[in-house]
């Protein structure tokens, strides 16, 4: 470990020496930022930073193939089991094993979306959805479990080929979350999604942009950083109801800052935050299955892994999407 990385691993303590008191409530909540989502999957997630599984690894297999209906609603229900025993330090380096103890993260994100359209629109259909992440983080000696900040999404898609979709979703979340599993921040983040399917063949995408506001929690005001992703799934219809895909993630968080002091923390994203001062950045690969049981109801299964990325714990998660109408 070079002087840097001890640098930042031992920068908790240190503080923590100088303001006990003070630095108790932040402390703890830095270890379970480190379990949310670790953090939906917004992510949900803790306000000072360790977290892993971005946001943008939520989104189902082939969750942008979207039909033109007049009116349809939605149950949509995400799930997360992500272990956090290992981390890439700054200079991108993997390690197997934390300088804390290693937990792990359960999280659901149930949503109820409404997606309609207009005859005056043919070919362009419209959606919003709510989602609302619930965490339970396994700490060495105790669970913290509870409501992390709701997100929503208002998108709208076009469908100039029948195989074939294009949109744009906006999803800004509010930190109205349990006070320690709360960001503390509001955020706003910009989805381009495409969708295409060619005989058995289906692809699926997603390009993000997000922002967020000042971070207010404990006394201290907190710069957010912006952040960026990208998501690919490629799936093969074996049959009717079955179908094996891969999947690929990039994400990055710029640093935050002190808006004080100007000194640089975590980065943080509305579900995702990085493990010590500074940017940060994941590529995830991984794969699964997802199963159609009739022809609205469908269940994705998948699983993903780091394969490089800095200053960040290691994702190591199975996922789960199910939708149903209602």
């Amino acid at each position: 470990m070079n002087t840097r990385q001890k640098e930042v691993m031992q920068a908790p303590s240190r503080l923590a020496a100088r303001s006990p008191r003070r630095n108790a409530p932040i402390a703890k909540k830095a270890l379970l930022a480190a379990a949310a989502f670790a953090g939906l999957a917004a992510s949900a997630c803790a306000p000072v930073a360790l977290a892993a599984t971005p946001l943008i690894s939520l989104i189902g297999p082939d969750e942008w193939h979207l039909p033109i209906v007049e009116s349809k609603n939605l149950f949509l229900q995400s799930g997360l089991d992500q272990i956090n025993s290992s981390f890439y330090d700054a200079n991108g380096n993997s390690h197997d094993h934390l300088p804390i103890a290693s937990f792990r993260t359960y999280a659901g994100v149930t949503r109820f979306a409404h997606l309609f359209s207009f005859e005056s629109l043919p070919g362009v259909g419209f959606g919003v959805e709510y989602l609302q992440p619930y965490l339970s983080v396994q700490l060495p000696g105790q669970s913290i479990t509870g409501l992390a900040d709701p997100l929503f999404e208002i998108g709208a898609y076009y469908k100039p080929a029948p195989n074939l979709t294009l949109g744009y979703i906006n999803v800004p979340s509010v930190p109205l979350g349990s006070n320690e599993l709360s960001k503390h921040f509001w955020s706003d983040t910009s989805l381009f999604i495409g969708n295409y399917h060619i005989g058995k063949f289906g692809f699926n995408g997603t390009l993000a942009y997000g922002v967020a506001s000042t971070q207010h929690q404990a006394g201290q005001d907190t710069d957010i950083g912006d952040t960026y992703g990208a998501e690919m799934t490629a799936l093969y219809e074996v049959t009717d109801w079955v179908a094996p895909f891969v999947g690929f993630v990039y994400h990055k968080n710029e640093a935050s800052h002190a808006s004080n002091t100007g000194v640089e923390a975590p980065g943080q994203g509305p579900l995702y935050s990085c493990f010590g001062p500074g940017g940060c950045h994941e590529s995830l690969l991984g794969g699964g299955f997802n199963f159609h049981f009739t022809r609205t109801k469908s269940l994705g299964v998948w699983y993903y892994t780091g394969v490089g990325g800095s200053n960040v714990i290691k994702t190591n998660a199975a996922y789960l999407f199910y939708t149903q109408p209602f």
